[in-house]
């Protein structure tokens, strides 16, 4: 004997929601860290741990009326998309890939995930973890690939933004520039006070200034065995602060902004500079 299970348009849309959820940059993070394969091993993920994932139903967030809106709002992104593989079954990795693009600012904004949590949450899906796992030998890995120059000015454009927030009160705003040398594989970002916020530039270093890099290049790494470590220099001078960084992306990626910021800032403060 045959049975008929079906629910209400409420179950559905929660369970469509559910869907995109597990599709999305959100899950691809927390299965990184809590699977027992993804990111070791191979990418898989277990079905007992895809129940790992926290669901809290709309009823339990802080505000239920938004989590409904929210989740209908992905219903009906979903129901779009089933349209258009049914219509042309060809579009599906496109469309699902243009869907998505929609849905996941819907899903960060259902778990209230902040505006920073959901760079950490980018870069490492998009940056570390292909690059932890490359898919075979001849791929590039993606956190020692040099970045485009929009990279590096979004870079900048991060660090500034978020020194000029913690420092609102004040009369100055922090402003910067980037001098790259493709050649040695060296930046320097300049961070300097104005009363107000310039447009962030980026140069090629000077003969002079790239002899200088090759001087610093040699005198910082360490060595262990095999393994060449590249640090990171901060120098302040007067009003500027400079920073030395690799042209490879890792040291560009917005959660490298963040953390520099927050050493920036922890260095200002402890040594009793005035903002």
């Amino acid at each position: 004997m045959s049975e008929n299970i079906c629910g209400n348009k409420k179950d559905k849309n929660l369970l469509m929601f559910l869907s995109a959820a597990l599709n999305s940059n959100l899950a691809n993070y927390y299965f990184f860290h809590i699977s027992a394969n993804l990111g070791v091993e191979r990418d898989k993920v277990h079905l007992v741990e895809l129940g790992l994932l926290p669901f809290p139903l709309p009823e339990d967030t802080s505000n239920p009326s938004h989590s409904h809106k929210i989740i209908e709002q992905v219903a009906e992104q979903m129901n779009e998309l089933k349209a258009l593989i049914e219509k042309n079954y060809m579009a599906q990795e496109k469309g699902t890939k243009d869907a998505m693009q929609d849905i996941e600012p819907l899903v960060y904004d259902y778990y209230g995930i902040s505006e920073r949590e959901q760079m950490l949450i980018e870069d490492t899906v998009k940056i570390f973890k292909p690059s932890m796992m490359p898919s075979s030998a001849n791929n590039k890995v993606r956190t020692i690939e040099s970045p485009t120059p929009n990279e590096r000015m979004d870079y900048v454009k991060l660090l500034c933004n978020i020194l000029n927030a913690w420092a609102k009160r004040s009369k100055f705003r922090v402003n910067g520039k980037v001098e790259y040398s493709s050649v040695l594989g060296e930046a320097i970002v300049t961070l300097w006070k104005s009363s107000e916020v310039e447009s962030v530039r980026q140069i090629k270093t000077s003969d002079d200034l790239q002899v200088a890099l090759k001087n610093i290049q040699q005198a910082l790494p360490g060595r262990m065995g095999r393994f060449r470590y590249h640090r990171n220099l901060k120098v302040f001078d007067g009003d500027k602060l400079y920073i030395l960084k690799p042209l490879t992306l890792r040291h560009w990626a917005k959660t490298a902004a963040i953390n520099d910021a927050d050493e920036i800032a922890a260095t200002i403060l402890s040594s009793g500079r005035d903002s």
